[in-house]
């Protein structure tokens, strides 16, 4: 497993360590927890990005049932 370090500013860690005492987990697990967290969300916010743009490219094929040799 990779190990990831960053620099925080006392007041950010202050409160991280804070929020990791009050779950009564490590900082490294909270830290890895939230890590998590946002990187699924940023994934998740991205599909929801490019979703409006699903099916706008035209191949020029219509409906693939209805050509010439499909399902033989």
């Amino acid at each position: 497993m990779a190990t990831l370090s960053f620099h925080a500013p006392p007041l950010v860690e202050k409160k991280i360590r804070h929020a990791a005492k009050r779950r009564g987990v490590p900082v490294s697990r909270f830290l890895k927890e939230a890590a998590e967290k946002e990187a699924i969300r940023e994934t998740a916010s991205f599909g929801a990005a490019v979703k409006k743009y699903a099916g706008i490219v035209r191949s020029g094929i219509g409906d693939l049932s209805t050509r010439e040799g499909f399902g033989d």
